[in-house]
């Protein structure tokens, strides 16, 4: 699944442009694998930024590893790169807790300066999650945080991959290389799709598909 991006995934690119146009309001575009994911689990996004725009002053230009809970809270982590207005550049973490009046709060749980990434992990083992930013510059991976997290299975669609631009009249483009899901249990939904009758003289093919391909 995606929203607010035109173009569809192509195994020919080795990779999907996203375009995000800024707003002076908060928004994403994004994609979101057809995947329900049990106990531990190690998911990882690869990604070039392509070209993050300068932020307006006061907001963000930002790349976010999502992943929601089906907690009553609903909680979220996310690990993010971050482009702030005066041009540092760092890694973060976020939680997005419910507060006494039922409102969410997001609540900044870690925070490395980073110059570049191309890589944001998130792994769960028993109730602790870790956040985590590849250091491209220095071909290594440094932990943001940990955090403690639900033991639930994440349902379809709540593991995102995300990009924001913060302010009108200008645009941030990242290409999404892989979305790597490993897990003790990695599900499917069954997805409708329309009846073809076969024909007779006609083999079966046996179709070729990456992992991308196959869950989104």
């Amino acid at each position: 699944y995606k929203w607010s991006i035109p173009d569809e995934w192509s195994a020919r690119t080795k990779g999907w442009l996203i375009t995000s146009a800024g707003t002076d309001n908060w928004t994403s575009c994004g994609v979101t694998p057809h995947a329900q994911v049990a106990g531990d689990f190690d998911i990882t996004v690869q990604f070039r930024p392509v070209d993050m725009a300068l932020p307006k002053a006061g907001k963000h230009s930002q790349v976010y590893l999502q992943i929601e809970a089906p907690d009553d809270a609903r909680t979220q982590v996310s690990a993010i790169f971050t482009l702030q207005s005066d041009g540092e550049t760092s890694a973060n973490g976020q939680a997005r807790e419910i507060g006494d009046d039922k409102s969410f709060n997001y609540r900044t749980i870690g925070q490395v300066s980073l110059a570049s990434t191309d890589g944001l992990r998130i792994a769960r083992r028993g109730g602790e999650v870790t956040l985590i930013a590849s250091d491209a510059e220095n071909g290594i991976e440094l932990v943001v945080t940990q955090y403690d997290f639900s033991l639930l299975p994440i349902d379809p669609r709540n593991i995102r991959f995300m990009v924001h631009t913060g302010g009108a009249d200008r645009e941030s483009q990242v290409f999404l290389e892989s979305i790597d899901i490993r897990a003790a249990d990695v599900q499917q939904p069954v997805l409708a799709m329309p009846a073809v009758p076969a024909r007779p003289d006609v083999p079966r093919p046996t179709p070729s598909k990456g992992f991308v391909d196959r869950l989104l």
